[in-house]
């Protein structure tokens, strides 16, 4: 009858190393995506006012138009929707949470999920914390900047992230 053998610590150790590793790429995401977008702020609805001359405490519910350049007339995309709150008293930044829905364009039916402060002046950035569809674990951040438009006041996104 053949005795069986103790498993070297090392022999074990590399084993359990090698499958966390496969198990980490194989959740790690794969495709790295930049998206150019424009969002034309369509509507916006303060829901909430405190009173505070600085808006200190404002809730903003907003669901603007997504499109594929700054033209009031190219493609449209989908929608940014989601809400800003107020919560600087200098009234120079909001916390603001949400989707990029998209409706048209090959990304259809897919979704990336954000948050972060807006700033009135410059540039803000956001971490996205997720999506769906196409950009299903999504991870990375994005670039909001506003940008000279005659119809509407209309931001320029760039967003850089990882997904599935």
């Amino acid at each position: 009858m053949a005795s069986l053998q103790p498993v070297s610590p090392l022999l074990f150790l590399l084993l359990l190393s090698a499958s966390a590793f496969s198990i980490a790429t194989a959740r790690s995401p794969s495709k790295h995506h930049h998206l150019r977008l424009y969002v034309h702020n369509v509507t916006a609805v303060l829901s909430v006012s405190l009173g505070n001359p600085r808006h200190f405490g404002d809730l903003v519910v907003f669901d603007n138009v997504l499109r594929a350049g700054p033209e009031s007339n190219s493609p449209l995309l989908g929608a940014m929707q989601g809400l800003g709150i107020s919560d600087d008293v200098t009234d120079l930044t909001s916390g603001t949470m949400f989707n990029l829905v998209f409706t048209g364009g090959k990304y259809n039916g897919s979704s990336i999920a954000g948050l972060g402060l807006f700033q009135s002046v410059g540039v803000s950035e956001y971490t996205i914390v997720g999506g769906s569809g196409k950009f299903r674990l999504a991870a990375g951040y994005l670039l909001n900047s506003q940008v000279n438009s005659t119809t509407t006041l209309t931001a320029k996104i760039d967003a850089y992230f990882a997904s599935n």
